[in-house]
């Protein structure tokens, strides 16, 4: 981590969001171990356990960026604003992938990112011991990293330029038929184009997973700020690109890709994602 520190663009800025995501971590952990406890025993209860989940990790992390940065605003999943016209704004999902969590699913993360007089300008994914016990994170023109097994490397987006090559993943609604038949047409439409589709039920995750050149793609009709805003730092960093549009109220259609499989897939997207 120091030889990072030392080319980081915001060193002291990542060293709280790090210690910030890693006590979240500890709380979902605390919790997780309590949802396997519950599914083997009760089976009931998931929602309750999952909230009081989220609202703690939010705390935490919250009180230990404002001990750092008082002056700072937040823009959080769990009705958190406070002073979002702060030039300095953090952006936070203290659970992304909540339905996992709630399941004992290891696909969950926090997620938080730093905007900066608009720009977004570093991010952290955390998925702690209970989940893939790994993290991703970058600064602005710095490079991005991940930390497994308690090894650092900095990361990259996957060189693959044909879509019939490709593994793409995206948001299929679970709640809304006519939204979620347009997700559906849309993974088919590349499907029909040889890609692989895969859905990890984590919107940071699948961003961090194309930095990381696991996939080439992700994208989601609809999505939150918080939901993306430490991804884009990470995976432009790691040689990726990404586009947010305005979909509908406070979502945001949402492209990610390896760079290469832009173009394809950017044409793909725009003649389903919502106006």
């Amino acid at each position: 981590m120091e030889r990072y520190l030392e080319k980081a663009s915001r060193p002291e800025d990542l060293v709280v969001a790090i210690k910030a995501a890693e006590a979240a971590g500890e709380i979902m952990n605390k919790y997780q171990r309590k949802i396997d406890e519950i599914q083997t025993e009760e089976k009931t209860h998931f929602n309750d356990v999952v909230t009081e989940a989220d609202l703690e990790a939010q705390e935490k992390i919250v009180d230990i960026i404002s001990d750092e940065f008082p002056d700072d605003g937040f823009t959080g999943e769990e009705d958190l604003e406070t002073d979002s016209y702060s030039r300095r704004n953090w952006v936070i999902d203290p659970i992304d992938g909540t339905s996992n969590f709630e399941r004992g699913l290891r696909n969950f993360c926090t997620s938080i990112g730093l905007k900066v007089d608009g720009e977004y300008v570093l991010g952290v994914i955390y998925s702690p011991e209970t989940g893939l016990d790994e993290m991703y994170f970058a600064c602005k023109d710095s490079g991005a990293y991940r930390v497994a097994n308690g090894e650092l490397e900095e990361i990259k987006v996957s060189e693959r330029e044909g879509l019939e090559s490709g593994m793409v993943m995206a948001g299929i609604n679970d709640r809304n038929r006519s939204e979620r038949k347009k997700d559906i047409e849309m993974v088919e439409e590349m499907m029909n184009k040889g890609a692989k589709f895969r859905r990890v039920g984590s919107a940071a995750l699948n961003i961090a997973f194309v930095a990381y050149g696991s996939a080439e793609s992700v994208m989601y009709r609809y999505l939150y700020e918080w939901d993306y805003a430490a991804g884009k730092v990470i995976v432009e960093e790691a040689g990726g690109r990404m586009n947010v549009w305005d979909a509908r109220e406070s979502k945001k259609a949402f492209l990610a890709t390896n760079s290469l499989l832009h173009t394809e897939l950017k044409e793909i997207f725009e003649r389903y994602r919502p106006e």
